[in-house]
């Protein structure tokens, strides 16, 4: 499968949860095997009226339109090209990112690369897990407990490091002080 992208009407970053949400719906309408409908109306007849469409792109009078489970998803041009969701397999996203004011697309990949994918997502979350010993459930928890550790010695670091330059300029002003 290929590595989908998909832009879409959006203010401000994603959240985690809508980016889960994303992940569910898109991986319920796999499992669900829907078919995909292909149309071949004109632009402003009624198929074509809620296709989803690039606006630096110029289309034919008579566009393609392809939908998957009905209105909720349906793509001028492009589209896919499986017959029924679940030739997908899976989807994971990879990413998202601003394009354009109001405007956002999610990356995603799909199919084997999916799996292979979210397997070394798991191989990561174990290293992690075992390097700062606690369970996969509890990494936030512990990177944020160490972040808040870091903080003061940071603080404490940058406050020896300026008197240290302090220290420095004096000793400097004093001996040139001296040698007048």
């Amino acid at each position: 499968m290929s590595n989908p992208g998909l832009d879409f009407a959006w203010h401000g970053g994603l959240s985690e949860s809508t980016r889960s949400e994303i992940k569910e719906v898109a991986n319920l309408a796999i499992r669900r095997d829907l078919p995909r409908r292909r149309l071949l109306p004109t632009l402003g007849s009624g198929p074509a009226d809620g296709a989803l469409a690039c606006s630096a792109e110029t289309y034919d009078k008579t566009v393609r339109v392809v939908e998957i489970g009905g209105e909720r998803s349906r793509e001028l041009c492009g589209g896919t090209h499986v017959a029924h969701s679940a030739q997908i397999r899976s989807l994971a996203l990879t990413g998202d990112s601003s394009v354009g004011a109001g405007q956002r697309r999610i990356e995603a990949i799909t199919g084997i690369e999916a799996f292979r994918y979210l397997a070394r997502e798991r191989d990561l979350v174990g290293q992690l897990a075992a390097q700062l010993k606690a369970r996969p459930e509890e990494l936030p928890d512990r990177v944020a407990t160490l972040l808040s550790r870091m903080k003061p010695l940071t603080d404490d670091a940058q406050r020896a490091h300026a008197f240290l330059l302090l220290t420095e300029l004096a000793l400097t002003i004093a001996a040139l002080a001296a040698v007048d």
